[in-house]
């Protein structure tokens, strides 16, 4: 299963299809797979929280991987992903830690993703204010990549993380467009 598929499961309220595509990943995590594998099934485990069972099997092997990673965009990919699983395992300081440091890497360029998982380490912080900036940027790159049809699990996802940083502030704008079948 992909990470579209686990973001239409999201979307439509599947929480048991999203646990079954979350079984998957984490079984491939405890394998020796390559990190290219290891980072897809780590995205489909944070994108809600309970994803992943072991999370800090996850961390470990994302920080030997950032520390093996050969440029800035890599980097950032496995800092950013290691961040978003140490945020879903209640680790929210060293979760910000990391995400900053994935940003720093790849010369200051935030992903949507970022933002959103800053926002919602920093509402768990007490830091309503840093929640409230990290939103800001989150919910301006949604408006851009809900133009973006092509960008719809992007959107998908980036909506749910939004909702879950600030769910006293919905409404927010929600994707337009329907979600496309899951075997997409």
């Amino acid at each position: 299963m992909s990470y579209r598929a686990a973001a239409a499961r999201l979307k439509t309220g599947d929480t048991a299809g999203y646990a079954r595509i979350c079984e998957r990943a984490e079984a491939a995590v405890l394998k020796d797979v390559p990190v290219e594998q290891l980072n897809d099934a780590a995205w489909q485990l944070s994108l809600a929280p309970g994803g992943a069972r072991a999370p800090d099997r996850l961390a470990e092997r994302f920080a030997a991987a950032f520390k093996a990673a050969k440029g800035p965009m890599e980097k950032h990919m496995y800092a950013n992903t290691l961040g978003a699983v140490l945020i879903r395992a209640g680790r929210y300081a060293e979760g910000v830690q990391w995400l900053e440091r994935g940003v720093a890497a790849d010369g200051d360029k935030r992903l949507p993703e970022d933002a959103a998982f800053l926002a919602i380490a920093h509402r768990r912080l007490g830091d309503g204010a840093g929640a409230d900036v990290q939103l800001a940027k989150a919910r301006k790159a949604f408006g851009l990549l809900s133009e973006q049809p092509e960008k719809w699990a992007d959107c998908v996802v980036l909506e749910l993380l939004i909702a879950e940083a600030a769910p006293e502030q919905v409404p927010y704008p929600r994707l337009k467009s329907p979600v496309p079948p899951a075997g997409e």
